[in-house]
């Protein structure tokens, strides 16, 4: 029978696990592979702004923010991030987050990823750690 955990260590992906948000890497890829119009990118940036000085609902940000990927198939947005995972995902990791991951695995916690970044980010990580 499995021991059961001791506790919970839950990480976010953006701006914790990751030196950078993940939205910013995927945008920045898909524009070079022209998966992006320079246009979307630009209204990234802008909704950032709103964002940060909360000039606008959350919420309308975030469903602005999608919607260059509208029409886009799936296996398309995986094959971006597969192209990107080892060169820009696993590089912006932050080394004292993996110390700190293999601490608390060590001391038999449940390690749980909660994000808000995309799950084809976050299960590569998750499997990457």
């Amino acid at each position: 029978m499995e021991k059961l955990k001791n506790y919970i260590a839950v990480f976010d992906i953006d701006d914790t696990i990751l030196r950078v948000n993940s939205s910013k890497i995927i945008a920045l890829a898909a524009h070079r592979q022209g998966m992006m119009k320079t246009r979307d990118l630009l209204n990234g940036i802008l909704h950032i702004f709103f964002y940060k000085y909360n000039l606008r609902d959350p919420l309308k940000i975030i469903d602005s923010m999608g919607e260059w990927v509208k029409g886009t198939e799936i296996n398309r947005l995986r094959e971006l991030v597969d192209s990107i995972f080892e060169s820009e995902i696993v590089k912006a990791i932050r080394p004292e987050i993996i110390k700190e991951i293999k601490y608390h695995q060590s001391n038999n916690a449940e390690t749980v990823i909660l994000s808000s970044a995309l799950s084809q980010i976050c299960n590569p990580t998750a499997s990457y750690l």
